[in-house]
């Protein structure tokens, strides 16, 4: 057993040790640790930042390193995850991966107790997935707006709005198409030279 890391001790003697610290099951070895990790713990959920930990840590225990601090906070973080540690995903994903299965072994069943577990089961879904958001409208969407298009190729620099294309003439239109495709091919020659 001194062999084991705390990680593979079984959780009922860990238990054992933090309800009745005198009687504990586990060597002495092991007992300094655990508490060291406890008491890293609580000094994390107060300072999460790790070298204030650290020197916390050390102050309240002299005898260790920075070392073995830090290789204690890593282990109260591993041991006693809180609420600055919990991965909120990840729980959420397990919650409802363990709906659908519940939800799915009912359907198999098929019996009144198992329809009744399902209809819990829903309710329970519904929490966990929670309310549609209601959408905000986007303030600029309803705002006008202008699209500028230059026209190069004149001897001045002239503007067009896309309203103004939109209303022009099919004639004109024709003309603007012409007079972009000359200087395209216009571009292309200079290109290959």
């Amino acid at each position: 057993m001194n062999n084991k890391s705390i990680h593979d001790l079984h959780y009922l003697l860990v238990k054992a040790h933090f309800q009745t610290p005198e009687q504990s099951p586990l060597p002495k070895s092991k007992q300094e640790i655990l508490d060291r990790a406890m008491a890293a713990a609580k000094i994390l959920d107060k300072n999460p930042v790790r070298k204030n930990a650290v020197a916390l840590l050390r102050a309240l225990y002299p005898g260790i390193s920075r070392a073995t601090a830090f290789r204690d906070l890593i282990l109260a973080e591993s041991l006693f995850p809180s609420v600055r540690t919990f991965n909120y995903d990840l729980w959420n994903t397990f919650l409802l991966n363990s709906i659908f299965e519940t939800l799915q072994r009912c359907k198999a069943i098929n019996t009144v107790a198992a329809h009744k577990l399902m209809i819990m089961e829903h309710a329970n879904l519904l929490k966990v997935i929670g309310k549609r958001p209601e959408e905000q409208p986007d303030p600029n969407r309803d705002e006008p707006r202008q699209y500028i298009f230059y026209l190069q190729g004149l001897k001045s620099l002239d503007t067009m709005d896309a309203k103004a294309m939109v209303d022009m003439p099919v004639t004109s239109m024709k003309e603007l198409k012409k007079w972009d495709a000359q200087i395209k091919r216009e571009r292309k020659k200079l290109h290959k030279r």
